[in-house]
């Protein structure tokens, strides 16, 4: 009977044979990853560690521009409510024109306040025109200047405009950082 030699007896205490190949010792192992439950996991993972960093980022960048939209909502309709509540005294007026303004018209009011005459185009327009020429519209106006005014308050639309979509962004972001944290949580215990 034949004595393996040293070298055979070396590889067969590792699972080796002299067939098999032959290792290359220049590369150098692989890092073992553990999660905080002990078990092993390849490089695989940190794909799943990289998506929950984007969705919390992108998450996070929603929810700021969420915040800001509703922070400039609070602004505009705060000085819109200071206008509407500057302007106190009432007068009727009609409309003597319609300009255009790009695609919209803007309606310009002919009113009369102690005596003086005012023709004053309006700050907002529509599309199509939301008055005819000749209408008749109760106009709000500031006492001591006439010249600011309103006709129709529009601070609702506005306010609704401004706060859904601030809402809106501010949920949509606060879901992407929550699917970020349950990937990362996910992915400790796995």
């Amino acid at each position: 009977m034949k004595e393996d030699s040293f070298i055979e007896q070396e590889l067969r205490a590792e699972g080796r044979s002299l067939g098999d190949q032959p290792t290359n010792f220049d590369q150098q192992p692989q890092p073992q990853a553990f999660n905080v439950n002990g078990y092993m996991y390849s490089g695989k993972r940190q794909t799943t560690n990289d998506a929950a960093l984007v969705f919390k980022i992108v998450g996070g960048i929603f929810v700021g521009i969420g915040v800001l939209i509703l922070v400039i909502g609070v602004i505009v309709t705060h000085f819109m409510q200071q206008h509407y509540d500057a302007c106190s005294e009432t007068t009727t007026a009609v409309v003597i024109d319609n300009v255009r303004h790009d695609d919209t018209y803007a309606p310009v009011f002919a009113y009369t306040v102690d005596g003086k005459d005012y023709e004053e185009k309006s700050s907002y327009s529509t599309y199509p025109a939301k008055y005819d020429i000749g209408d008749k519209v109760e106009l709000h106006y500031e006492p001591g200047k006439p010249s600011n005014f309103y006709v129709d308050k529009s601070i609702n639309l506005v306010r609704g405009i401004l706060f859904g979509l601030g809402g809106f962004f501010v949920v949509f972001g606060t879901v992407f950082v929550i699917i970020g944290i349950k990937a990362k949580v996910t992915n400790q215990r796995l």
